[in-house]
């Protein structure tokens, strides 16, 4: 079974039980922080760290999802893990690059602390630290490219706005996002990205 499988299925195969008693799964690991959270009233913490293509963003992506899936549901808690769900796409656009490993490798590290109420619900949650690759901004290696933000403002389709910026859609006209001579890449679309950000 893939290691990030994410349909409700699989969400319920790992939900209550015990860590050892499943195959590993990211959900099992979530269930396990979340359910001694609740149960012994003591803050958790996931660290998630490896190499780079190792998925760890995809990692965070699927604990907040199987968080948002076992905690209550109501208006107010509904719309929390929708900011928190949402706020992914927008830290990738503005931290994720092309590197020679990783098409969509992560250029910054985050601490994301979420808050719960007493009945497991996130009732909040903010970011810590934002430790951003700043270098990048202004050279690429042969292969990378600068962070997806500027291809996707670039491929947004707002002339006005592009108009209003005096830029224009070609990336080979910007010294900072030519330098990698990687301006588009076969697996990122940065219009449809951008939008959904």
């Amino acid at each position: 079974e893939p290691l990030f499988r994410s349909d409700r299925e699989t969400i319920e195969k790992y939900r209550g039980v015990n860590f050892y008693e499943v195959e590993p799964h990211i959900y099992a690991t979530a269930d396990t922080a979340y359910r001694s959270m609740r149960g012994e009233a003591i803050d958790q913490c996931i660290l998630i760290s490896g190499e780079s293509g190792a998925g760890k963003t995809e990692a965070s992506k699927k604990i907040l999802q199987y968080l948002a899936a076992v905690s209550t549901h109501s208006a107010d808690v509904d719309r929390v893990k929708d900011r928190l769900l949402q706020s992914n796409p927008v830290l990738e656009a503005f931290g994720n690059a092309k590197t020679a490993r990783n098409d969509n490798s992560s250029r910054f590290g985050k601490y994301m602390d979420i808050q719960f109420n007493f009945a497991g619900s996130p009732v909040g949650g903010h970011i810590l630290n934002y430790l951003l690759e700043k270098s990048r901004v202004v050279h690429q290696a042969n292969g990378e490219r600068n962070f997806h933000i500027f291809y996707q403002l670039l491929e947004c389709g707002d002339t006005q706005l592009l108009n209003e910026l005096r830029l224009s859609t070609e990336p080979y006209d910007y010294l900072y996002l030519r330098q990698g001579e990687c301006t588009r890449v076969s697996s990122i679309n940065d219009q449809a990205d951008r939008k959904s950000g």
